[in-house]
């Protein structure tokens, strides 16, 4: 069975800057292959600015074996949601992290002043943002991915569903939510809640009408409004 024993972070970096993503997993059999995909499709790996090293190591005596993406000098097209995925031939894992790329201090100090756009309500989500009202996502993003208007409605009647509260293991939220035990409905209402999640934060972190820190705000908030966490030895939400 493979194990993560380290999983992708959230970043948050400047232009021209290095970042380095980092994998690690445990197994028998060991992983034999790893991908690394950006936005869903394949990172396409360029001489010395994308590079991907495999690596192992003994951790208290077991072995752990890694996979790290590195990207130099930082552009802000690099910016989206990258995956790692390793199989051994009988299990598959696989993880996800964003990264925000802004621009360096340079690049504002002679460009134009950071767009001031706020988020609104996100009822396909039944997230509502009273501290920032009047703006608005996008409705399409370059490169065909959906606004919010766009993501798809639950599947799953809700008002007919005891909830329940458990640990949060998705990878839409991860770097905010973590091992945090999450109020849901059910297995579907949490997968068709991670897939609304994935699909607006990516709308988000493609945005040109979003500053860096307002993208990452947006995020946060909708990871907390969309998955509630539960109240300690309570099967309700905080």
């Amino acid at each position: 069975i493979l194990r993560f024993t380290r999983r992708l972070d959230n970043l948050t970096k400047d232009s021209g800057e290095t970042v380095k993503l980092r994998c690690e997993f445990t197994g028998d059999p060991p992983p034999t292959r790893y991908r690394w995909y950006m936005n869903e499709a394949p990172v396409q790996l360029v001489k010395q600015r994308v590079i991907e090293r495999r690596y192992q190591y003994k951790s208290g005596g077991i072995m752990v074996y890694g996979t790290k993406l590195t990207i130099k000098d930082l552009e802000i097209h690099d910016k989206g949601y990258y995956k790692c995925e390793a199989t051994n031939g009988k299990d598959k894992r696989e993880d996800t992290g964003i990264l925000i790329v802004k621009p360096s201090s340079w690049y504002r100090t002679h460009k134009a002043p950071e767009s001031k756009a706020s988020i609104p309500s996100m009822e396909d989500l039944g997230v509502h943002f009273p501290d920032l009202p009047g703006g608005k996502l996008p409705g399409s993003i370059p490169g065909g991915f959906p606004g919010a208007g766009a993501l798809p409605p639950s599947e799953e009647n809700e008002e007919e569903t005891e909830g329940y509260c458990q640990v949060y293991r998705g990878s839409a939220c991860s770097g905010f939510i973590g091992n945090r035990s999450i109020y849901i409905r059910g297995p579907r209402h949490l997968a068709d809640m991670e897939k609304k999640l994935l699909q607006a934060i990516t709308v988000i972190i493609h945005s040109n009408d979003l500053s860096p820190k307002c993208g990452d705000y947006a995020i946060k908030s909708l990871c907390y409004a969309a998955l509630p966490l539960c109240v300690k030895d309570r099967r309700a939400p905080a």
